[in-house]
C-alpha cells in the first residue's frame, strides 16, 4: 500500500487545530467537573433532618417485624415509621404495632 501525503489545501492551518485542540481539552475538562458528585458542607452544629418512613404493605406478616425494628433501630431513628396496610389478612397490622410503627388501615377494594 501506497501513501500518498495529502495536498497541502487540504488540511487546516495549524492555528485551526491548535484551537480545536484547546477548546476539546477545554470541553473536556467541562465534562469532567460536572460529572463529580458534590458534597454536602459539613455542619457538625446543625441537627439532622427529620424523616418519617411510610410502609405501604399487604399480607407481609413474615417481613413487616424485621424492617419495624430495623428502621428503629438506625442511629438516628425515623421520626415516625407508619404502617399503610392495605386490608392484610395475615396480621400484619397487628405485628406491625407490636413492632412500634403506628398503623394506618385501608379495607380492600376487590
Amino acid at each position: 500500500t501506497n501513501k500518498m501525503p495529502l495536498p497541502r489545501s487540504i488540511l487546516p492551518p495549524p492555528s485551526t487545530i491548535a484551537a480545536a485542540a484547546t477548546l476539546t481539552t477545554a470541553a473536556a475538562v467541562c465534562v469532567h467537573r460536572r460529572r463529580r458528585p458534590k458534597q454536602p458542607p459539613h455542619r457538625p452544629n446543625r441537627p439532622l433532618p427529620q424523616v418519617a418512613v411510610v410502609i405501604p404493605t399487604l399480607n407481609e406478616a413474615a417481613n413487616i417485624t424485621p424492617l419495624v425494628a430495623s428502621l428503629l433501630a438506625q442511629s438516628p431513628p425515623p421520626a415516625a415509621v407508619v404502617v399503610a396496610d392495605g386490608g392484610s389478612r395475615d396480621g400484619t397490622p397487628t405485628l406491625a404495632a407490636r413492632a412500634g410503627a403506628t398503623v394506618v388501615r385501608s379495607s380492600r377494594t376487590s
